[in-house]
Order: C-alpha cells, then sequence, then structure tokens
C-alpha cells in the first residue's frame, strides 16, 4: 500500500485530465445559471476564423473564478462551456468579451486538458524517481511538491498564452475593457483590505498573495497597454476612470456574492 501513495498525485491529475477531455457539459448545466445567447453570437466568428470546431456554451454563475473555461478543442462532440459573472456582460460588453476570450483560448490550446497532464507527467517521474531511490514516505513527499510546482509554473504559462490570445484578438475597444477589468479588480481587492487576513492576502497595491496561477494584474496591464501603444490608439483616461469605477463596484458586489455563495 505504501508503495502506491506516490503515485496518487499522478492518478488524480490523469483522471481530470481524462475528464476534461471527455468533458460532459449537460452534467455542468444541472448546476450553473441561465445561458448568455447574445454573448454567444457574439463570439462566433472567432471560433470560425480559429478553426475551434467545439461548440461553446455561456452561462452566468456566481464563480470564485470570476470567468471560467471547460472542456476542449479536441472533438466536436463535446461542446465547451465558459462561465461568466451574472450581469457581467451588461455591466460592461467589452470588459466581458475580452475575458470571454480569454477563456476560448485556453478551449482552443485544450488547456484544461494539458495542464493537468503535463502535472501528471511530472508527478509520475518523480514518484517512480522516489520509488528506487527514496523511503515511501520522502518519495511521496517528493511526488506531492513536484506535482503542486508543475501545476503552478504550467498554470501560469499558460494563463499568460490566453492573455496573449485575447489581446491578439480584440479590437481596442475590448482591450481597453481588459484593462479596466484588471484595474478594476486591482481597486476591488483594496477595497476588502479591512481586517488583518485581508492585508496579507491584498498588498498594498491590490494584488493577491495567494494567486499564485495568474500573471499578476500590473503585468496585464501593462501587456494590454504595449499593445494599445503599438496600436497607436490613446486612452481617454477620465471616460476610463468613471467606467473602472463602475466595474470596481461590480467586482466588489460580486465578491460578496461569492462570500454568501459558500
Amino acid at each position: 500500500m505504501h508503495s502506491i501513495l506516490p503515485f496518487f498525485p499522478s492518478i488524480f491529475y490523469a483522471f481530470q485530465a481524462n475528464e476534461s477531455k471527455n468533458f460532459n457539459s449537460n452534467y455542468f448545466y444541472k448546476f450553473v445559471g441561465p445561458f448568455n445567447t447574445q454573448l454567444e453570437k457574439e463570439i462566433k466568428p472567432l471560433l470560425k476564423e480559429k478553426n475551434i470546431t467545439c461548440d461553446i456554451a455561456i452561462r452566468e454563475v456566481v464563480n470564485p473564478c470570476v470567468c471560467a473555461a471547460f472542456g476542449t478543442n479536441m472533438s466536436e462532440k463535446n461542446p465547451a462551456l465558459i462561465l461568466i459573472p451574472p450581469e457581467f456582460h451588461k455591466t460592461d460588453e467589452k470588459a466581458c468579451q475580452f475575458l470571454t476570450k480569454h477563456e476560448i483560448g485556453h478551449i482552443k490550446n485544450n488547456d484544461c486538458f494539458t495542464i493537468p497532464l503535463v502535472t501528471c507527467i511530472c508527478s509520475a517521474a518523480a514518484a517512480i524517481f522516489g520509488a528506487f531511490t527514496l523511503p515511501w514516505v520522502a518519495s511521496t513527499f517528493l511526488a506531492g511538491v513536484v506535482s503542486a510546482v508543475a501545476l503552478t509554473l504550467f498554470t501560469l504559462w499558460r494563463e499568460g498564452k490566453a492573455d496573449d490570445f485575447a489581446i491578439e484578438n480584440s479590437t481596442n475597444e475590448e482591450l481597453l475593457g481588459g484593462r479596466r477589468m484588471f484595474i478594476a479588480s486591482k481597486q476591488a481587492n483594496l477595497s476588502e483590505r479591512t481586517t488583518f487576513w485581508k492585508k496579507i492576502a491584498f498588498t498594498s497595491d491590490g494584488e493577491d498573495r495567494f494567486d499564485i496561477m495568474h500573471p499578476s494584474l500590473n503585468s496585464r496591464v501593462k501587456k494590454i497597454e504595449k499593445e494599445l501603444a503599438k496600436r497607436r490608439f490613446s486612452i481617454d483616461q477620465v471616460r476610463e476612470t468613471e467606467r473602472i469605477d463602475i466595474l470596481k463596484q461590480f467586482m466588489i458586489d460580486f465578491i460578496k456574492k461569492v462570500s454568501q455563495s459558500k
């Protein structure tokens, strides 16, 4: 029994990879909110342009990750799913479109499959190495650490690539929307710094210290601004400040809804 323990992480991530490859959107439909058919229509041209053959449903749900993608582009028979916050599309259409394109990037590149697959392979390799060189306790610890590091680093890379996909395929207004969303998220985080624990969780600049699987909000803002500068598009700071304030309040309300749903 002890000899099997180091392989538990790799078995877990192998199961996750298989579940993503054979994702059953109908199962998720039982637990999430209404479809956003308008946003689905808006993304259709991009799906066709990028040869994304799977159907992608978009539904509104209170999700701690704000937006999330499920499924892959590996089979037309298995539709993928994107979750967005309720009223997000109505609050800031362009910000919602940008984040939706980020999630489409994950689906196009099959990240929901490759991330657990790579983690599984790394963990299995560590477990095999440990099985021949270490006691079972040390081998189990090694496999767990390697899987955690592999998951973090590979996810961080794929999140950056999903941002790149969204930036490459967004209009100037959608880029502004993405910029607004990241700045508003920072400001919403700052509003949460009212307790000792929250001050540990969030920096004085509004970054989430525990979100180690995404690029920093500052770096994501700078990447968008770099693209806008490349396109020689100037930012109307007054107009953007007003719209950021709206998104900030939306994010504050959303955080409260997430807390209440737990």
